[in-house]
Order: structure tokens, then sequence, then C-alpha cells
């Protein structure tokens, strides 16, 4: 949808303009979503226009019913609206927030560097701190594999023990878990003595 990640950062221009249609793509999702939990409150649950508008925008919006449904029929129709506009909510906020987070984090990621050889290459890091550890044109350590330099990494500690740290405390996590349950079974067995 956005740059590749090779790609060179897009000009400020282009992000206004992304988010631009963002907005109108979400603006959109909200004014299909909301004709169609006015036209259901209006037709299945008999609620005026205005009484439907009201209840519609109340669950799209997260808020709640405000008439409580009468009919059998009304109540299986503001139940799959609920459903749908919960879906719906994620949905449009992923519209309107995504060209931002994509510009944050491509802007965030790139770095570029020279091999021996001569040969510039752009990559993007897969890991980094907020704020950013390094500025744009600061020096900075990188590792690669001079067979496939792009599959270059900035040499940090993060991206030498995140992974392994994230796995060791996930390890430890169901270490600690698995002690209680020991200490609970065995302490469960010895009462029954």
């Amino acid at each position: 949808m956005f740059d590749h990640h090779h790609h060179k950062l897009a000009p400020f221009r282009v992000f206004v303009n992304r988010v631009a249609w963002s907005l109108i793509i979400a603006l959109g999702m909200t004014a299909v979503a909301l004709s169609i939990g006015i036209s259901g409150y209006h037709w299945i649950a008999g609620l005026g226009w205005i009484d439907a508008f009201l209840e519609a925008s109340m669950i799209l919006g997260g808020e709640g019913p405000i008439n409580p449904p009468r009919t059998n029929g009304a109540k299986i129709f503001a139940s799959l609206y609920a459903l749908f506009s919960g879906v719906m909510f994620i949905a449009i906020l992923g519209f309107v927030i995504s060209p931002i987070v994509h510009r944050m984090l491509h802007k965030f990621h790139l770095a570029e560097f020279v091999t021996p050889s001569g040969q510039t290459v752009r990559f993007e890091s897969q890991f980094g701190t907020m704020p950013a550890s390094h500025h744009s044109g600061q020096q900075i350590a990188i590792a690669y594999d001079p067979g496939e330099p792009q599959k270059a990494e900035v040499d940090s500690t993060a991206s030498r023990w995140l992974v392994p740290g994230c796995t060791l405390g996930i390890g430890l996590a169901f270490m600690f878990i698995g002690a209680i349950l020991l200490l609970f079974g065995l302490v469960v067995l010895s009462g029954q003595r």
C-alpha cells in the first residue's frame, strides 16, 4: 500500500496526500456502516429516522444502545450490528493511523552503508529504540554478510539480544508457572494422605 522498505522515505507532500486519502476512506467506511445501522434500526427495529441515527451512531461509536430493542428481529439486528460495529471501528482506526505509523517506522528504520567494494546498500532495520538511538547522517555499526549485504542489520544490543531475551523471559515465566503448579499438586497430594 505504501513504500517498500528499500525505497527512500516519501516526500512530505506525498505523506499528507496519503493521510488525506486515508481519512476520506475512513469517512466513507463510517458513512456506509452508519447507513446500514440507520436502515436496520428504522426498518427492523421500527425506530424513527432520528432515533435510528442516534442508535446507530452510539453503537458504531462504542457507547452502547439508547433504546432497548422490543422485538426478536430487532434484538438479532442489534446484536449483529454491534459485532459489525466493533470490527468496523478497528478497521476505520487502522485506515486512519496506518500512513502515520508507516512513515514513522519507515523513517525510523532506514539505514545506508557502503561495502568495501564500493556498493551502496540501503536497508530497513528490524530493531530499534524509540526515540531512535542514532540520528540522520550519524555513523553506526552495521553487521552484514558480505555475500548478501542487503540483509544487513544495525549492530546493536536490541538486534543481538531482543529475540534471545524474549525467549528466555517466556521460558522463565513458564518454568515459574510450572513450579507453582508442581508445588500446588504436592500440597494437594500430601493433604490426601
